[in-house]
């Protein structure tokens, strides 16, 4: 009627675990790509989100909701991030890297 065409799946319901995996899928590469630099594991503690999923690191809890449901007390310190590990006098071998780093597959 009066031009206007209306254009919608007939089945809303058989669309939402596809347009829900898109969306999972996109939030964990997201999440990759901000805690692996230059395929280093590089952890950026000031990051919220990375802060909020850290649960244990270099044999600490860190996480102080799940401290607290451990039955752990305060942490004293924050944890140092990782370093990445690299030796500037060898080249790196794009398709056999260091065990220490990691790689995106797209």
């Amino acid at each position: 009627k009066h031009g206007v065409t209306i254009v919608g799946p007939c089945n809303v319901a058989s669309d939402v675990p596809r347009h829900a995996s898109q969306m999972y899928a996109n939030n964990i590469t997201t999440f990759l790509k901000s805690i692996v630099k230059d395929g280093h594991l590089s952890l950026d503690m000031t990051d919220e989100v990375i802060a909020g999923t850290l649960i244990t690191y270099k044999g600490e809890v860190p996480h102080p909701k799940v401290r607290e449901l451990a039955g752990l007390g305060s942490l004293t310190k924050e944890p140092e991030p990782p370093s990445p590990i690299s030796n500037p006098d060898e080249e790196e071998d794009p398709d056999n890297p260091p065990p220490d780093t990691y790689k995106l597959q797209r």
